[in-house]
This record gives structure tokens, sequence and C-alpha cells, in this order.
């Protein structure tokens, strides 16, 4: 009995093995995983294309920044008149308003703007000839520089028309603007405002001239620079308004101004010298003072040296900087400032008499 027991239960495993061993019909042995078969060509017409972004345009005044040196940066700060790029005239010749000025481009004078990358030129009424001979040297002009060049026109405060009087351009010209509003024609006066000498924003004294021109904004304050290395901001409330055409109001007593600016705190300042030395401030390092305040130094200059150009930049938290020093000057007691007061009101209230 045991035998067959043991015979049968021996049969029932070799069938169980034999079974595991052998695979279904239906699942297939477990090879390596194929590659998945390419799409038809059916099928990839059917697939919907990637939609294409447009590609952003470049900027090209930025593209052009990163492309100049440190001299051409610097060199965008000045305007010159062409006579200057001839290197054989004297100041003096280039001053003179009845000596020759130069009207066509020189290889003497391409190779100039090449070592000297200035930022433009102011056209004088010695450098006009015909409408055809300044556009013509504007444009070799502009081809000679590396980088595009502003052109300008002198008109000497409003009261010249380099073009508008030159006899060789066909531009209307009138007596004065006191004959054009006589007539109450308005299409004379819209026929000189195209080619008008302007109006007379400020009257100026013997000797003095216009150093800047500011846009005010909220927060702001006034830089003033003067040509010895002084400099103070101001708040933008301290200058009243006064009337146009008017001598204004005091804004520095203590020399001559080589510049203003209308600054936030977050820009930085750029002076150039007479002399090429350069340096570069934080605007907020500058004490903030009454316009009747002597402000702090904030260039040393040597010997003669006068500031010559200031220029307000971004922020450069990286770039070296300098800091401005006190020079121990007091400012105006509260008696000076009361008889500087009284000084404006009475030259004000002379204008008005006028």
């Amino acid at each position: 009995m045991k035998k067959r027991f043991a015979a049968f239960v021996s049969t029932i495993l070799a069938a169980v093995l034999c079974a595991c061993s052998a695979a279904p019909k239906d699942v297939l042995p477990n090879k390596a995983a194929q590659p998945t078969e390419a799409p038809t060509q059916q099928a990839q017409t059917t697939q919907a294309a990637p939609t294409e972004q447009p590609t952003p345009e470049p900027d090209l005044v930025q593209q052009l920044l990163e492309e100049m040196t440190l001299e051409q940066k610097v060199g965008q700060l000045f305007l010159v008149r062409p006579d200057s790029l001839d290197l054989s005239q004297t100041q003096d010749q280039i001053n003179d308003a009845k000596a020759d000025g130069v009207t066509e481009l020189t290889d003497a004078m391409r190779q100039t703007l090449a070592e000297y990358p200035v930022g433009g030129v102011v056209i004088f009424g010695k450098n006009l000839e015909s409408p055809q001979q300044i556009t013509q040297f504007l444009d070799d002009l502009q081809q000679a520089s590396d980088t595009p060049l502003f052109t300008a026109i002198d008109e000497e405060g409003g009261l010249v028309a380099r073009l508008a009087n030159n006899a060789a351009f066909d531009l209307p010209q009138y007596e004065s603007a006191a004959a054009v509003g006589t007539s109450g024609n308005p299409e004379d006066a819209r026929a000189m405002g195209r080619t008008g000498h302007g109006v007379r924003v400020i009257k100026l004294r013997d000797g003095d001239y216009v150093v800047g021109v500011g846009v005010c904004r909220p927060g702001a304050t006034v830089l003033t620079v003067s040509e010895d290395g002084k400099g103070r901001r101001s708040l933008i409330d301290d200058y009243r308004i006064t009337k146009r055409g008017g001598l204004g109001i005091r804004n520095y007593s203590r020399g001559n101004v080589a510049g203003i600016k209308i600054v936030d705190d977050t820009d930085d300042l750029i002076l150039i010298s007479q002399d090429g030395i350069l340096i570069r401030l934080h605007a907020d390092d500058i004490n903030i003072q009454s316009r009747y305040g002597s402000g702090v130094r904030v260039m040393r200059l040597m010997n003669n040296d006068k500031v010559a150009v200031l220029a307000r930049v971004d922020r450069d938290a990286t770039a070296e900087t300098a800091k401005p020093e006190e020079d121990g000057e007091a400012d105006p007691t509260p008696e000076e400032l009361e008889a500087i007061a009284a000084a404006e009101a009475a030259e004000e209230a002379g204008e008005d008499e006028e």
C-alpha cells in the first residue's frame, strides 16, 4: 500500500515539474527588449508640427554698447566742431567766425576721428556752403566714424539761424518774430516755427552762459559741480519757479559751475577734468545742502586743471569709486541767507519794472 502511494506521489510531482517548464502557447519566452519600430510615414504625417517661437529682435543699442571700448564710451560725451578734427588748425582759427571753415572730410580728419572717437559734431556757419555740400559732408563723417555720430547745428542760444538765414538754403526768412506777430498770419508763425530762433528761456549776465538743463522728477535732487571740483546736491523744492526769460535765481556763488544734473540716489557719476583725469562716484555719497551751500570736494585737481565733463550713469556696485571730502567751509549764516534772498527779490522786482 505504501509503495503504491509513494509511486502515485512521484507521478504527480513529475507532472507538475513538466508543466512548469513548458511555456504556454500564448506567452512569449523571456527575451531581450525589442526596439520599437519607427512610425510609418503615414503616422508621421498626422503628427502636429511644433509651434515656432518668434525670435526676439536684438537690442541694437545694447549690442553697440557691448562692442564699444571704454575710450569710445567716454568719447560719446563730447560733441565738437568739425574744424577740431583738423589738427593743423589752431584754437584761434577754430573760434574765428571769419576764418575759413572745414567744409569737407580729409584723410587727416578721418585719422583724427579714428584716434579720438567723439560722440558728435556741431555745424557752424562757416561749415555751410549748400544743401548738397553739407549733406555729403555729414554723410562722409558718419561713414568715417565707428559709432553713429550725433549731428547738431549752432544757434547761439537762439540768436542766429544758420540755415534759415543762409542764402544757399531755400527756407522762409523773416525780419523778426515781432514782425511775424504784427502780421497776424498764423501760417507765417507756423512756417517760422519750423526754422525759428526759439524763445529766450533765461537772460544771461555779461560773461555768463548756460552749462546744463535738466528735467525735474519726484524724489530726485539737483547736483551742482563747480569747475574747481566742489559739488553738492539740493532739493528740487529749493528752486522756486520763475518767469521765462528772466535772470533766474542764484544756484552757486563760490566759483564757476562746470555742470548740473538731476540725479537719483541710485545713480553713479563720472567726472572728467580738462587734463583727462576721470573719477567715478556714487551720487548718494554727496551731501544734500541748500542751494546756497558750498558743497564738498568731489574731485581733487592739480595745478590749473578744471572739471570739464559731468555725466550721470547707471550704478555699478563693482566699479571702483572715489569718496567726497569735507573741506571745512562753513555754509552761509542765517543773516547771510537773508541778505542773499533780499538781493534776489530786489533783482526780480527790477526785472518786472523793465
